[in-house]
């Protein structure tokens, strides 16, 4: 079972494209997509008119009737850590708009990992902040 995930704006927008591409071209009725997803009628016509911001299961389960792909990395599986999904969200988003920044930010996030192989990551990171901060009122101001 999957759970609502918040695309980027490009994923959204190509899935709205292609949903109402395949929509028109299948000659479906909203009934018959509806039957075969299992969705309620209603949403099946909300849903292929582009009303909607995330990949729900009633998008996956029309995407799936119409034979249209939704990106891998927007859909997360049930029991999945909520914070991990949103910072997976976010570092899609990241990827999208900005590539330069995430080889940045996985540089970043194996900086990270190095500090905690050696304990507990919490600790170490805290250790840091405390010597950050402990330098920088030790220095004078000029």
């Amino acid at each position: 079972m999957l759970i609502c995930m918040k695309p980027t704006i490009k994923q959204l927008s190509a899935v709205k494209r292609d949903l109402a591409l395949k929509r028109k071209h299948s000659k479906l009725s909203n009934a018959e997509i509806s039957r075969r997803a299992g969705v309620h009628q209603s949403q099946v016509g909300r849903i292929c008119d582009g009303q909607f911001k995330t990949f729900s299961f009633n998008v996956s389960q029309i995407c799936k009737v119409l034979n249209v792909a939704l990106p891998y990395a927007a859909v997360a599986v049930s029991g999945e850590d909520p914070t991990w999904a949103k910072v997976q969200s976010r570092m899609r988003e990241i990827r999208d708009e900005a590539p330069e920044c995430a080889t940045a930010i996985a540089r970043m996030i194996e900086a990270v990992a190095k500090v905690g192989s050696k304990g507990s990551r919490a600790e170490k990171l805290t250790d840091v902040s405390r010597r950050n901060e402990s330098s920088n009122r030790q220095k004078p101001e000029n």
